[in-house]
C-alpha cells in the first residue's frame, strides 16, 4: 500500500502527473478551498477531460498557461492542451517537496502561429467574376 493513497483529495497531486500528462482543459472556476469551519478561501481550479480531479491553480501556473495559450481569459482555454508534470524543485515551507507545474506540449503551434490548414486548394472558377 502506498501511504500517499491514504488521504483522498478532490484535487490533483504531484503523483497524479508522474509521468507527465497531456491534458485538455474543459473548465475553470473559483472554488472554496477552506477546511470545514474556516473562512472561505477561494482559489482557481482547472478541470481536464483526462481527470476527475481538478488542479488547484496557483498564480504561477495560471500565468504560464496564459502565456502558452496566448490568452489571459480562461474562457479561451477551453479545449486547449497543456502538459502537467511534477517539478521536483518546488519547495514548501523551506523543504523541497515537488509539485505540479505546466508546460507547453511539443509540436503545438505557438499562439501567434496559425494552425496548419487542412483545407485543399481549389482552382478559381474562370466564370466567377468577383464584382
Amino acid at each position: 500500500m502506498n501511504v500517499n493513497d491514504l488521504g483522498s483529495s478532490s484535487y490533483l497531486k504531484k503523483d497524479d502527473v508522474m509521468p507527465d500528462k497531456l491534458v485538455t482543459i474543459n473548465g475553470c472556476g473559483m472554488e472554496n478551498m477552506a477546511m470545514d469551519g474556516q473562512p472561505r478561501e477561494m482559489k482557481m481550479v482547472i478541470h481536464f477531460d483526462e481527470f476527475e480531479k481538478g488542479l488547484a491553480c496557483n498564480v504561477t501556473n495560471a500565468r504560464v498557461i496564459a502565456a502558452i495559450l496566448g490568452a489571459d481569459d480562461t474562457d479561451d482555454w477551453i479545449g486547449r492542451k497543456v502538459v502537467l508534470y511534477n517539478d521536483k524543485t518546488i519547495t514548501f515551507q523551506g523543504k523541497v517537496t515537488g509539485g505540479i507545474r505546466v508546460r507547453e506540449p511539443k509540436n503545438q503551434p505557438k499562439p501567434s502561429e496559425p494552425a496548419p490548414s487542412t483545407a485543399s486548394y481549389n482552382e478559381p472558377d474562370p466564370n466567377d467574376i468577383p464584382f
